[in-house]
């Protein structure tokens, strides 16, 4: 045989060992029948790991809570915290059971917040009726699972139901125990086809099995203990973590101190240190996450279970019945202001019993904080006007009152009456190494922040003093359900801007990408708090640095904000002019076109005939008359340059004949023009062509020529400009101005 069947074998034989220990010597029923447990306990290897590798020398805390109503506040329960102690004695195991008798899914759903995501266990064995014996979908049940893997990132044995008395042909559908089980990723523990099959082999009735009708005998206890057995086994053949929902982290291996500091990339929601218990001093280092200090961080302070002590809550099993001896509220609503550490008190004003009562609410820092009323039916129940409290850290639906007491005397219900509880504090805003354990054996395990946002986040330890604190190690746990994924996040990349001419009404809502392109709000503002919003909206006004935030729609804890930063510079038009060439009259000159804007900046140019910019020069792409002229410019915001001058030269370029009438206006067709190598001429006549330059420089000529079929000269040898060709026909001479581009 394989030494790891030799070991599984002897460690079932330990724990039959152990049930006959615990019944004296003899088992006082029947087992049930062998089931094929191949698959048992898949999904609680994580838990099941830290049991079976605790050893003499390094004894690993594990946390068990058993959840559900009175069936599993029954000695099953306690059966299996035993056999766990005595299967795993190397083990830290601290172990409590937080199931309120009659309280079924749709209530035990109000308390899940306070009762499950303050201890935050590894391991939850959880039972509670919520659905129909034909396995029909209960909403609430559903609403506790989903709340235990979104807040905590226990490991969760969900505990199908036993047959009941009078159902023993009830069916054994596992329909939806199923479906949750694989949308969830927690292990089902089949309890029903078993006990079925228990019945049968044993010739006996569901009934013969409860004490009631509906709670466990000893037989149940007895067979409902020996169900859950073989799930709870370390099966290494499975992956331990396969949600990876623990992420260890070695000081020295993983991460290091770099000058004082120690940074740590993280994703999840609980973050714990490991003190190093041979390196103990007085050194300490400051804590922040995401830049703030742990108290500050919303979710990280909360509510615990109202009258009940804080060891009680956490530390071992209750010796009363909560809250029907002691009167509760049994939820809370999501404060709309942040908790600061301390003890609230409610307490009744007055009361009557068959009508209604009043009562005040108070902090132990916050002080008085708002009165409240509530009505009774006659059935006990309590309903009213939602409270919230002045500060708004309080506040709850009177429906939520829990003040039955059952079979147990009646509360003390009147003036006077209180229900007290605590806004405890799960971080740390210093790291001090101490010993959490007196026992070194067991880690010193101190949690730095519990309640964050289960997504991103970035740990910093600083110092004090001194280049590192010791330490040894760091886990980070992360919540299976509804995890925030680093890239659904916003994560935005600003433009570096070139400087602005003016900065009046500058549009800064397209300087800007979302790597992530996440799901978000814009907002901008004038300080990295994003305390003050620009007051334009998007439009930044003067010269300075701004910001630009995106808040995902996930969660708006979720955030990116970046700086951008405007600049100006001399806006003043800078302008280089060039005279124009002299060209013949009666040709006309654009100064238009005779500067160039050394800032390529977009404006308006306007021409006048003077340099003090009275007199408008209205044509200045056809100006006619040779003399100095003035340009300004003006940017679009309203800056002026210094007046520019530009010379213009006309002269007449031809010689005056005797009779000779010169008619611009006569008939010659000159086409394309402007050209870029070949023009068509004509006219009903013929006579001399020539072509001259602006300085009057022949440049072509052609006598006698016979325009009436046309005439086609090439000019792609010529130099680009403006030219003037000259026809003279026996009766008139003709100008034109040529344009060679």
């Amino acid at each position: 045989m394989h030494t790891k069947s030799l070991i599984l074998a002897l460690k079932l034989c330990l724990g039959l060992i152990f049930f006959s220990q615990i019944a004296n010597a003899a088992l006082p029923y029947p087992l049930p029948a062998t089931q094929d447990t191949a698959q048992f306990g898949r999904y609680l290897q994580r838990t099941m790991k830290l049991l079976a590798t605790s050893t003499p020398a390094k004894r690993n805390t594990v946390k068990i809570l058993v959840y559900g109503q009175s069936i599993a506040k029954q000695e099953w329960s306690d059966t299996v915290r035993k056999y766990l102690k005595f299967r795993f004695p190397h083990a830290n195991i601290i172990m409590i059971n937080r199931s309120i008798g009659g309280c079924w899914a749709g209530c035990l759903q109000n308390p899940v917040v306070y009762d499950v995501n303050t201890f935050y266990p590894d391991l939850i064995l959880f039972d509670v009726y919520g659905w129909s014996e034909t396995g029909a979908q209960g909403t609430e049940y559903e609403n506790i699972i989903a709340s235990m893997r979104q807040f905590t990132s226990a490991e969760i044995a969900m505990q199908g139901h036993q047959i009941g008395a009078g159902k023993d042909n009830a069916a054994t559908d596992n329909t939806d125990f199923n479906r949750l089980a694989t949308k969830y990723g927690v292990e089902f523990i089949d309890i029903r086809t078993p006990w079925k099959q228990y019945l049968t082999d044993n010739g006996k009735t569901a009934t013969q099995l409860t004490a009631d009708g509906t709670h466990l005998n000893d037989h149940g206890n007895f067979l409902m203990a020996r169900l859950y057995l073989p799930y709870l086994q370390y099966k290494p053949q499975f992956n331990s973590d396969p949600f990876a929902l623990m992420r260890s982290y070695k000081i020295g291996e993983d991460i290091f101190w770099e000058n004082g500091k120690l940074t740590l990339p993280f994703n999840g929601n609980k973050i714990d240190l490991v003190t190093d218990a041979g390196e103990l001093n007085s050194d300490s280092a400051a804590v922040f996450i995401d830049g703030f200090r742990p108290s500050t961080i919303s979710g990280t302070t909360m509510f615990i279970r109202p009258n009940e002590p804080y060891d009680t809550v956490f530390k071992h099993f209750s010796q009363y019945d909560w809250p029907w001896q002691k009167g509760s509220i049994m939820k809370f609503d999501s404060p709309k202001t942040p908790l600061v550490a301390e003890t609230w008190t409610l307490e009744m004003l007055t009361y009557n019993a068959s009508s209604n009562f009043t009562y005040k609410v108070t902090g132990s820092k916050t002080g008085f904080d708002g009165n409240g009323s509530a009505n009774i039916s006659s059935g006990g129940g309590t309903s009213g006007s939602k409270f919230l409290s002045t500060s708004k850290r309080v506040g709850f639906d009177p429906a939520n009152f829990w003040f039955s007491h059952g079979p147990y005397p009646a509360l003390p219900l009147g003036t006077g009456f209180k229900v007290v509880w605590e806004a405890r504090p799960f971080y740390k805003d210093v790291y001090k190494p101490t010993l959490v354990n007196t026992n070194t054996l067991v880690d010193s395990v101190i949690t730095l922040a519990q309640g964050l946002m289960n997504g991103p986040h970035t740990l910093v330890l600083s110092a004090t003093g001194v280049t590192e604190v010791p330490l040894k190690e760091i886990r980070v746990y992360r919540p299976f359900f509804k995890r925030i994924e680093a890239s659904s996040l916003p994560k935005l990349a600003v433009q570096t801007l070139a400087g602005f001419c003016t900065l009046t009404d500058i549009d800064i809502s397209d300087k800007f990408i979302d790597v992530n392109n996440a799901s978000g709000t814009t907002t901008y503002w004038t300080d990295s708090l994003a305390l003050i919003p620009i007051a334009n909206e998007k439009l930044a006004q003067i010269p300075g640095k701004y910001w630009i935030k995106k808040t995902s729609n996930i969660n708006p804890l979720y955030f990116d904000i970046k700086p951008i930063v405007l600049t100006s510079i001399d806006c003043t038009p800078q302008l280089v002019v060039t005279n124009p060439s002299t060209v013949c009259s009666p040709f006309s000159v654009d100064i238009t076109t005779s500067f160039i804007d050394l800032m390529s900046i977009s404006g308006t140019v306007q021409y006048f005939q003077n340099e003090g910019g009275n007199a408008v020069l209205y044509n200045p792409e056809a100006v006619t008359s040779s003399g100095i002229y003035f340009l300004f410019k003006a940017n679009d915001s309203g800056f002026v340059s210094n007046p520019y001058s530009v010379t213009v030269r006309i002269r007449n370029c031809s010689s005056t004949t005797s009779g000779l009438i010169i008619n611009v206006n006569a008939s010659l067709e000159v086409y394309p023009n402007p050209t870029s190598a070949i023009i068509y001429l004509q006219s009903k006549t013929s006579g001399n062509i020539t072509i001259v330059d602006v300085l009057g420089n022949l440049v072509f000529e052609e006598l006698n020529a016979d325009f009436k079929l046309g005439k086609e000269i090439d000019l792609s040898n010529f130099e680009r400009g403006v030219y003037t060709l000259k026809f003279i026909s026996q009766s008139n001479s003709i100008y034109k101005k040529l344009i060679l581009e």
